[in-house]
């Protein structure tokens, strides 16, 4: 995918192209074929109206359990993910992480990145491609009868399916490509989504296959879009941690060599007080710590599974009994590496704080770009980038083109992410007209601009020139009327830093965590 009015587009890849966000449906509707159950029991009798609230809550953390604790329902037991990487078209495979022993809450934390970084102020490497989720650990469903979201026990293990019966993901994802791109997006007009066309498209390829008749059975259209956009977003935020892990880097480094690098501050654009560079690195390296937080806090997008009107109506009906369709649910969500929830159709929060964490990164990195450019103008010149730009009509030109880009990204976030929170203000019934809509290409622009802004600000972080004697020289421009607070309050000559040290080392301490 590449946007000719976006330059810069082509560094975000194929995440969230229409390409990968058509595998990404394919493999919900694999997973989703792949956890039935082949022999759905009678439904069980109605359970006891006056049954505790305890008894009847199936969203609780689960706890871990003793040996003799038996479940009501089924024997869960942790789904084999299969192996996306021959059959996946655009969507890298998502493993979940063993749990903890003491994990008791399957609403998981991301875990902390390993310790490998080659910087000291820095213990979160950059992801490697075969690791897109490994900072999401997804704890096994254990044994409770109060809880049943769980895996389907051993005997029913997602991908079982019957005996002889190939795993769907190893159909479907062949069925189906890039190809068929143009007819599907003229098709979803008529119904007003990409996933009506393309079940139409399957079971027409499918013929006789049982699975046609399978095929998105409990399921709706939201279900399938919401959950595909969870694994494309899950993955463009692990691309996004680690550039976020290199800057933190390069920020650590630049501030801690140039806590003595004295300089001119500035507010309101006139100078102020001397200060050091290495304290406006700090505080460009805390505002982008917080956007590492902030994402890490939303990327664990969890599985979006409901039905028709996210009571799981159609889904109990088929499986015999709520227990069983719950852990149809997740055991769906394991074979997709998700963390599992309660169906979220009109609740957007989980879309809402993904944008929220996007525009914190560009927020940190805009900042980092106005300084650059402010301070390599020509007059100022004490930043300037290893790399620059040209014009097509001013040979001398040498523009700071990445600082220009990221800029540009900072300004154009927050009103996509406006757009997010509108749509979920908008939010009726249980599932809106429009409002549902407004969000798919929302999110998709939101992520492949951070992306790239969060690649081009690596970039320009490495290439980042410091002048320490402009700096110098500018502050003994200033003077004397730079130093009129100095002569207000102190008693002695000297550098007038207070506690930029602490600060600095404040930061760096953060950083390394």
């Amino acid at each position: 995918m590449s946007d000719l009015l976006w330059p810069g587009d082509a560094r975000s890849g194929d995440l969230c192209t229409d390409a990968t966000i058509l595998t990404a449906m394919l493999r919900v509707e694999s997973a989703w074929l792949d956890s039935r159950h082949p022999d759905p029991p009678t439904p069980k009798a109605a359970t006891n109206p006056h049954t505790t609230l305890t008894e009847t809550n199936r969203f609780v953390s689960p706890t871990a359990s003793t040996s003799a604790e038996t479940s009501r329902s089924v024997s869960p037991a942790t789904p084999a993910a299969p192996n996306f990487a021959e059959t996946s078209r655009g969507v890298s495979p998502i493993t979940p992480a063993a749990p903890a022993s003491s994990e008791t809450n399957r609403f998981v934390t991301p875990a902390v990145p390993g310790s490998d970084e080659t910087n000291r102020f820095v213990t979160q490497p950059t992801p490697r491609p075969d690791e897109t989720n490994r900072f999401v650990t997804q704890p096994t469903p254990r044994p409770d009868e109060t809880n049943r979201f769980v895996s389907p026990g051993a005997g029913e293990a997602a991908g079982s399916g019957a005996p002889g019966v190939e795993s769907a993901a190893a159909g479907l994802l062949a069925l189906v490509g890039p190809e068929d791109l143009p007819g599907l997006a003229v098709a979803a007009e008529e119904g007003g989504n990409p996933v009506i066309p393309l079940l139409a498209l399957l079971r027409e390829r499918l013929g006789d296959d049982p699975r046609a008749g399978q095929l998105h059975q409990g399921l709706t259209s939201q279900d399938v879009l919401d959950t595909a956009l969870a694994i494309c977003l899950r993955e463009a935020a692990a691309r996004i941690r680690g550039d976020l892990a290199a800057q933190i880097g390069f920020l650590a480094a630049l501030a801690d060599r140039h806590r003595r690098t004295d300089m001119a501050g500035r507010t309101l654009t006139q100078h102020a007080v001397p200060i050091t560079f290495g304290l406006k690195v700090a505080g460009w390296l805390q505002a982008t710590l917080d956007a590492r937080d902030l994402l890490e806090a939303a990327a664990d997008l969890p599985v979006q599974i409901g039905g028709a009107a996210g009571s799981l109506a159609a889904v109990v009906a088929i499986e015999g009994s709520p227990e069983r369709a719950v852990a149809r649910v997740a055991a769906t969500a394991a074979l997709l590496g998700l963390p599992v929830r309660p169906p979220w159709h009109t609740s957007r929060g989980v879309f809402t704080r993904f944008g929220d964490a996007l525009v914190t990164c560009t927020d940190a990195w805009g900042r980092i770009a106005n300084d650059v450019l402010t301070l390599g103008r020509p007059e100022i010149g004490e930043l300037s980038l290893a790399t620059s730009g040209g014009s097509s009509a001013m040979p001398n030109k040498k523009n700071p083109t990445l600082a220009v880009l990221v800029r540009r990204a900072a300004l154009a976030g927050p009103p996509l992410a406006a757009t997010l929170h509108m749509a979920a203000a908008s939010m009726v019934d249980e599932r809106a007209d429009g409002a549902w809509h407004v969000e798919w290409d929302t999110l998709r622009t939101l992520t492949r601009r951070t992306v790239a802004a969060g690649s081009q600000i690596t970039d320009l972080l490495a290439g980042l020139r410091v002048d320490e004697q402009r700096m110098a020289a500018t502050l003994a421009a200033a003077r004397p009327g730079i130093d009129a607070e100095q002569r207000k309050y102190a008693r002695v000559e000297g550098p007038y830093r207070g506690a930029t040290d602490e600060i600095i080392d404040a930061a760096l301490a953060r950083a390394g965590e």
